[in-house]
């Protein structure tokens, strides 16, 4: 699956999905962009300063809440690392039905 294909699943979903707010659609997007940078392998390893700054997410408490409602919202897989110098990883699923 490529980028655009799975943003525009997402998207198409996300439409419908009346939980989603716009910085869940710019969290999604940056995160779709790193995978295609890190070659489309799962999972995709991200630090959140790296992420949040792309995302223009101010907070960390904002960036680590949208990351936990995508999550269980199924469209992403997230696990927290809790080293500052580990990346997290996250898998990115095909959008719910």
């Amino acid at each position: 699956m490529s980028r655009l294909e799975l943003l525009d699943e997402f998207l198409s979903k996300a439409c419908l999905d009346p939980r989603i707010a716009i910085s869940h659609i710019g969290l999604f997007a940056v995160l779709t962009a790193l995978w295609e940078k890190q070659h489309r392998k799962d999972p995709l390893h991200v630090f959140a300063r790296q992420v949040m700054t792309l995302a223009r997410i101010s907070s960390t408490a904002t960036y680590h809440k949208r990351l936990h409602e995508l999550s269980d919202y199924g469209y992403l897989r997230f696990e927290v690392s809790f080293k500052k110098n580990a990346a997290s990883r996250i898998y990115l699923l095909p959008a719910p039905k």
